[in-house]
């Protein structure tokens, strides 16, 4: 709904200025920028995008007669404003180059008050705008590999963009064009109507159509649909006049060849007067030079933040002011900031420029839960900030990596950075058989099975190695206490085989060089488990495995957020003497391992009557399954309790469509901890008896047998609903 108001600005001195930038857009005097600090910033009612529609009760329809009132009014100065609500001009789905080098997907939405809403799609999450005003001029290149992508040039920094079709690309092209001769006011030079070739509607062969054209005095020729439309925000096309040929076909056909690095344009006329005419205004114009144009330093961002600061005591957070401008971030102290009141700050007690910024990311540790974040510079000294909430800290975070920190951009014949992605494939108890005669001889322990992939050999290569490793229970995993690596680069043989002992039945024999024995001897009661750890151990041994690709693989972030989590691990019952007991294996492979015993000496054997208390009291502590002192079994772990995890619900392609639930340590997405899949008859509910202080978390029960199961607690009712509503499609 539209709004009509005064609004009373009163400027600094007579004659002065209102502190605000105008442009015509639709055919309409709007507000274009508001200069901080500046009278109408201190009056504090105008927004960008709205119409000036008079000026001390004279209406005015053109740029010039909103100046020459101006100029003419006292000191205070009414104007007459008509606010429209925002409206999407245009939006789609992009990708964009960040401040790595990755690309990242975006929705862009171009508003009508010329801002550019941002929303990035992958971990970490955050939106914000770019202020479509900054920018100076507008180049399309492509990539060795024949991409079109779109480069906006501004004072302070470069954006590359990606569209899915060309279309989508031309289209942001021209409106951001539009917003660019906005602000360079330029003027119309020439104008008339013209015949454009183009592709025919039936799909074969051209045709010539009428279009209504302007050359602007950047040398910048649009065209539009009649003479009505004419007007900065209706444009059909543009293009930039590098090279203009003309030349007569015939009497009644004479055209006008114009090119630029990008397109070309064949226009006709049916005079050879207008035709000369319209090459003489063309070749007079020349497009304007970017360079030339002084970089506006906006301010992104302010508010107050905590700065750490080192004293006797120790270390102690205090308050500070900054503003985040698009060159510079400025530090006040807080006593500076409130002395100043809502004049001039002065100087800032610590400014670090743009240039000077590497990263900006999500800190971790104590400061993950202040809503801290570092900022990295390119002398490798960090800045660490505290925000006031969650949504400054996602706002100061996004306005830093979009607008302020510069693009990495990979220079031709050099690859672009990647960094190493660790993914969890398999986790879970199984049996290990100890290898020495001192320990007892089965136990079970934790198993993780891990790929690493990294950047590969060549271009579009990653290189992916598997890793097993073992923990005494699952808490010790969590916290990576006491780890044995197993490195499967160096196995040489995976097999199966069934044994005697109850429980451990069916075994998982790996041959590694790096053990004495040169084999471990893994076992389960379940042979579905057991069969699905040897096939994926057998894919993994081996070399490292190359592949084209790029890290982080095909699957895609369905939904993700951070939470507090529980992990209710599948246990296999424990084993008893009798179980024990049997204990020979039988290979159904290989008859190297066909007989492989463990037999008590009969003067070893247990007695018959139960030891008395003060034996018990006095024996040593149990031995591990690898005859080290500490836990018995895995059993001796405590339970698992909630903590904190990023976690990612992501769509594998590559398993026919199903879903996986992941833990991660950061929000990048880099160091996996645990996975989840989910499998098609997945169920997702909430607890039928809730836990105290988590009584928002949900169970996720995946198909399959002996599988784990989750409680996750994202924190609201409504958030645990959302994931339900999720997680349930996929059954």
């Amino acid at each position: 709904k539209e709004e009509y108001f005064d609004v009373l600005i009163i400027r600094d001195v007579g004659k002065g200025t209102l502190g605000i930038a105008v442009d015509l857009w639709d055919g309409e005097v709007t507000v274009g920028a508001i200069t901080t600090g500046g009278p109408a910033d201190r009056e504090g009612t105008l927004v960008q995008g709205d119409v000036i529609k008079g000026v001390d009760g004279c209406p005015c329809n053109t740029i010039e007669e909103v100046t020459g009132m101006v100029q003419k009014a006292p000191k205070d100065i009414r104007l007459s404003i008509c606010r429209r609500p925002v409206s999407v001009v245009l939006e789609s789905m992009i990708r964009m180059r960040m401040p790595s080098g990755e690309w990242e997907p975006f929705a862009f939405r171009l508003l009508s008050n010329r801002n550019i809403e941002f929303e990035k799609l992958s971990p970490p999450v955050y939106a914000g705008e770019i202020h479509a005003r900054l920018a100076q001029s507008l180049k399309l290149v492509e990539e060795r590999g024949g991409d079109k992508v779109l480069e906006i040039v501004t004072g302070h920094k470069h954006f590359q963009i990606k569209c899915e079709t060309m279309l989508e690309l031309e289209t942001w092209q021209l409106r951001l064009q539009e917003v660019i001769m906005l602000q360079e006011k330029v003027a119309n030079v020439a104008h008339g109507w013209l015949l454009k070739e183009e592709p025919a509607q039936s799909g074969s062969g051209t045709q010539f159509k009428h279009y209504w054209f302007v050359l602007f005095s950047n040398g910048i020729l649009m065209y539009f649909a009649d003479m009505q439309r004419a007007v900065l925000g209706q444009a059909l096309g543009f293009i930039p006049v590098e090279n203009c040929v003309e030349e007569t076909r015939n009497a009644s056909m004479h055209t006008i060849s114009i090119k630029c690095s990008f397109k070309t344009w064949l226009l006709a006329t049916k005079s050879k007067e207008s035709m000369l005419q319209w090459a003489a205004s063309l070749k007079v114009a020349a497009p304007s030079d970017a360079s030339a144009k002084p970089a506006i330093d906006a301010v992104l961002a302010q508010g107050w933040c905590d700065l750490p600061r080192d004293t006797p005591e120790g270390e102690v957070w205090a308050r500070h002011w900054f503003v985040l401008k698009s060159s510079a971030l400025q530090i006040y102290p807080e006593e500076q900031k409130k002395a100043a009141a809502k004049g001039p700050l002065g100087e800032p007690s610590a400014s670090l420029q743009s240039t000077a910024m590497k990263t900006a990311t999500r800190a971790q540790g104590a400061d993950f839960y202040k809503w801290g974040i570092v900022v990295e510079t390119t002398d490798g000294t960090l800045l660490r900030m505290r925000a006031t909430g969650q949504s400054e800290m996602r706002h100061l975070l996004s306005t830093l990596n979009v607008n302020c920190i510069p693009t990495e951009v990979a220079a031709p014949g050099t690859r672009e950075a990647v960094a190493t992605l660790t993914e969890q494939l398999k986790a879970g108890y199984l049996y290990k058989r100890a290898e020495t005669r001192k320990a007892k001889p089965w136990g079970q322990r934790w198993f993780v099975l891990e790929v690493m992939t990294d950047a590969g050999p060549e271009e579009g290569t990653v290189v992916r190695t598997g890793q097993l490793t073992y923990f005494n229970n699952s808490k010790d995993a969590a916290i990576k206490k006491s780890p044995t690596v197993i490195h499967l680069k160096d196995a040489t043989k995976v097999q199966t085989a069934l044994g005697k002992t109850h429980k451990t039945e069916h075994r998982v024999l790996l041959s590694t060089p790096d053990r004495e024995s040169g084999l471990m001897e893994l076992g389960h009661g379940d042979k579905e488990v057991a069969d699905d750890w040897a096939k994926l151990l057998l894919f993994w041994i081996g070399p490292p495995k190359v592949a084209q690709g790029s890290i982080g693989g095909e699957a895609k972030v369905v939904r993700s957020a951070w939470m507090e989590v529980k992990w209710e691990a599948h246990r296999a019952a424990e084993l008893t003497d009798d179980d024990l007991a049997r204990s020979e294996t039988i290979s159904k492979s290989s008859p190297s391992f066909a007989r492989s015993f463990f037999r008590k000496k009969k003067e070893e054997a247990e007695p018959a009557t139960k030891p008395s208390r003060a034996s018990v009291e006095a024996s040593p502590p149990p031995l591990g399954a690898d005859g080290t002192e500490g836990a018995e079994d895995a059993g001796a772990d405590e339970e698992q309790t909630f903590a904190w995890a990023y976690v990612a619900l992501l769509s594998e392609p590559g398993s026919g469509g199903g879903l996986t639930l992941r833990q991660y340590t950061d929000e990048a997405m880099t160091t996996e901890v645990g996975r989840l899949q989910l499998g098609y008859r997945v169920q997702a509910a909430v607890l039928d008896d809730p836990i105290e202080d988590y009584e928002t978390a949900f169970r996720v029960v995946p198909d399959g047998k002996a599988s784990d199961t989750w409680l996750l607690c994202p924190g609201s009712d409504a958030a645990s609903a959302d994931w339900i509503a999720t997680i349930m499609p996929s059954a």
